[in-house]
């Protein structure tokens, strides 16, 4: 800002520079800001002028003392509705965006919830679809797995509900609801369910790679396109010992002759396994960070008072 913007308003009576002069002083320390500006060799002398929106007014004139051209140290005052880096947002917009920010905030959530309900049904019927009569080759479809596909889906109806009370200006509908002790815990039953069953869903994929490491694979990509035939023949073995565990080699040729079990899993119905444990896993990620964002585990505290049992039996590729 230059001083030739602001001169027409320093004609102003005594008693008005008066004022200035102390709004100034209640934010700092005049001589101590002089004493400061001098120290500076290549401001010394130079004149003060304080300008707050409305007023001028003129600390020091200039000083011809180390220059003879003009040089000025304008201090302006930050208007209260300004904002600033040390105050990105005042009351009156934060209220005014709270609207927005509570729409994000359940759009957000019921994306997740959603996606995980899809990841979850894609793996039930796609491991229907890929099961074979000796079972193994593909995810097991357990009660725990169910449940998980049922609550993922409650939870991305009610996130759906919420998001269009959020937008259609019912936000104290939504307080009310969230205040009510059936609906939490409802909300924090179905959230434990759908964690329970993202955990199962990892335990799964990390035994898979146990499994897929023992047969010999290089990658699990590799075993999604082509599995080789003699590392297809030690994973189904290696199932085949973990269903039967202490199974002798004679038994488990025994089974494979009777065509209980085959004597190796087809490359499709390997490939087709991995993808549907790959999608599981998405879907368990999704859980958790749906959890972590507004669920249990973001505060354990919630499912205290409540007791869950789940018992299943998964079976790993």
């Amino acid at each position: 800002m230059q001083l030739a913007q602001i001169s027409p308003a320093i004609y102003q009576t005594q008693a008005n520079k008066d004022r200035v002069r102390s709004e100034l002083s209640n934010s700092l320390d005049i001589s101590r800001l002089l004493k400061e500006i001098d120290s500076r060799p290549g401001l010394i002398g130079a004149g003060v002028v304080y300008f707050n929106g409305f007023d001028v007014l003129i600390v020091r004139e200039f000083e011809p003392v180390c220059q003879i051209k003009p040089i000025n140290v304008i201090i302006r005052a930050v208007p209260k509705n300004i904002v600033t880096a040390s105050q990105p947002t005042n009351g009156a917009l934060e209220l005014q965006n709270q609207p927005m920010y509570s729409a994000v905030r359940e759009a957000t959530s019921t994306g997740i919830a959603c996606g995980a309900a899809v990841l979850s049904w894609v793996v039930i019927i796609g491991s229907g679809m890929a099961a074979v009569p000796t079972a193994g080759a593909s995810a097991a479809i357990t009660v725990l797995g169910y449940s998980a596909a049922f609550a993922s889906t409650a939870q991305c109806l009610v996130g759906a509900g919420r998001t269009g009370a959020v937008f259609a200006g019912n936000e104290d509908s939504l307080a009310w609801l969230d205040s009510t002790a059936w609906y939490n815990k409802t909300m924090i039953a179905l959230d434990v369910v759908s964690i329970v069953g993202a955990g199962s869903a990892a335990a799964t994929s990390i035994k898979t790679l146990q499994n897929l490491k023992a047969a010999g694979s290089a990658s699990v990509l590799q075993a999604m396109k082509q599995m080789p035939r003699h590392e297809r023949k030690r994973l189904t073995e290696t199932i085949i010992r973990q269903m039967h565990p202490g199974i002798s080699n004679a038994a488990l040729k025994a089974y494979v002759r009777a065509g209980v079990y085959p004597a190796r899993y087809t490359a499709t119905q390997v490939s087709h396994s991995l993808k549907m444990q790959l999608a599981d896993a998405v879907g368990a990620t999704l859980s958790f960070s749906g959890s972590a964002m507004s669920g249990v585990i973001r505060n354990p505290s919630q499912a205290k008072e409540l007791v869950f049992g789940i018992s299943s039996t998964v079976n790993a590729l």
